[in-house]
């Protein structure tokens, strides 16, 4: 089964900031390895943010590109992934507009390796509007038996106040990342941080709820990746809870 590497947070701070160059040195754990599977996500402030891949060595895989969460605060989330190549060089990430942004990358090494399309299936995204202090991530359904199931919350908290947040993750999964920005009297702390598990066994795979430590309008991904030997095929496109979406 699928292993944890390491991670790598990132935070802009009360700064707005148009783009985000993770390098592949100077994570927390472990570095990340050829062959491994590398899992971004992050989110910005504003309410028409798109984020593509405009640098590096080796093309990303963009599950969404923007995820709008119609808050009093908006933001836009988005998700993508890449099995690092020998030759891979540390991507860049840009969006439409500056905004402040967190963001985040995990790395999973396999017990052989992964196909070269790992995704096996996506969840319906959970766009939660409403500040809470939980939140469902969406049922997948995996066709293989050794997945490895994903679920990453980016979320922003209403109140103006300089708060670290952390989670629960649901049982059976194991948080891998806690960050994002503390915030302050005049800014607010913003989420980004994600949990796994491995392998989840055939059919349904239905997490239970995330808990934060404060309230959080927050969108959710769950996402199942399966190393070689089985499952895996193409993605359906995201699909969203229109009973958690603003217009």
């Amino acid at each position: 089964m699928a292993t944890l590497r390491g991670s790598l947070a990132y935070s802009s701070g009360h700064v707005n900031s148009s783009a985000w160059s993770p390098l592949y040195t100077g994570w927390t754990t472990a570095n990340p390895a050829t062959g491994d599977l590398l899992i971004a996500t992050g989110l910005t402030l504003g309410s028409a943010q798109t984020v593509s891949q405009t640098g590096g060595t080796g093309t990303w895989t963009f599950i969404s590109t923007s995820d709008a969460n119609a808050n009093a605060t908006p933001f836009n989330t988005w998700l993508a992934w890449r099995v690092l190549g020998a030759s891979d060089t540390s991507p860049t990430f840009g969006w439409t507009t500056g905004g402040i942004t967190v963001a985040s990358m995990v790395a999973f090494i396999p017990a052989a390796s992964w196909l070269s399309n790992p995704v096996d299936a996506t969840a319906t995204t959970l766009v939660q509007t409403t500040a809470g202090a939980t939140a469902q991530p969406g049922a997948a359904t995996a066709t293989g038996s050794n997945d490895l199931s994903v679920v990453l919350s980016n979320g922003l908290y209403a109140t103006l106040a300089n708060t670290t947040i952390t989670t629960t993750a649901p049982a059976g999964w194991t948080t891998d990342l806690d960050s994002g920005y503390v915030g302050s009297t005049s800014w607010h702390p913003l989420y980004d941080g994600s949990c796994y598990k491995t392998p989840t066994g055939s059919g349904s795979v239905a997490p239970g709820v995330v808990t934060y430590s404060v309230a959080l309008s927050v969108n959710v991904y769950h996402v199942l990746f399966t190393e070689g030997g089985g499952g895996g095929g193409p993605p359906g496109p995201p699909t969203y809870s229109a009973s958690m979406m603003s217009s």
